[in-house]
């Protein structure tokens, strides 16, 4: 998991803390029954273990980290799964470095449509649709609601272009 907020590692230490709920006593006995109970649960998820890392929202940190947790620089086990990066802009470079070492990527807030495509990031998931999709939709919400105006702002970036 790659962030750069303190809610979302708050989301994932829940998620974790919540799935361990399913397997683990101990954990059950402290913090009660799992919020969200899964039904016949591979025994192998016992053995997940979850390393949050950072990305600034800045690229070069993003894949810093990436590359520390693809490959293991970091004195860790290689992960098997990526979560993250948060922004289009650094997922992409990441979604390239998890492509050559063939390790599944999502992320919950690439939107770049050049990420939906299979041939350049062949392990690449999200969460969200692509840009091209929230344009139709909000020119869409533009021509049923009659905006007699509309400006249009965009940054230099992957988002933006």
């Amino acid at each position: 998991m790659t962030t750069f907020t303190q809610l979302h590692i708050a989301v994932v230490v829940t998620f974790d803390l919540d799935l361990r709920k399913n397997f683990d006593a101990s954990v059950r006995a402290r913090y009660g029954p799992p919020i969200i109970q899964i039904p016949n649960l591979h025994p192998g998820v016992a053995n997940i273990t979850f390393r949050i890392g950072t990305s600034h929202a800045m690229t070069d940190i993003g894949v810093g980290t990436a590359l520390d947790f693809t490959l293991g620089l970091d004195g860790e086990t290689p992960v098997v799964g990526l979560v993250g990066g948060v922004y289009s802009g650094i997922a992409m470079p990441v979604a390239s470095i998890a492509a050559t070492q063939k390790v599944p990527q999502i992320a919950f807030g690439a939107t770049s449509p050049a990420l939906s495509n299979k041939e350049h990031f062949p392990y690449f998931l999200r969460t969200v649709p692509p840009d091209s999709i929230q344009g139709r939709a909000f020119w869409n919400w533009v021509v049923v609601f009659q905006v007699p105006m509309v400006v249009c702002l965009y940054g230099i970036e992957p988002y933006g272009s």
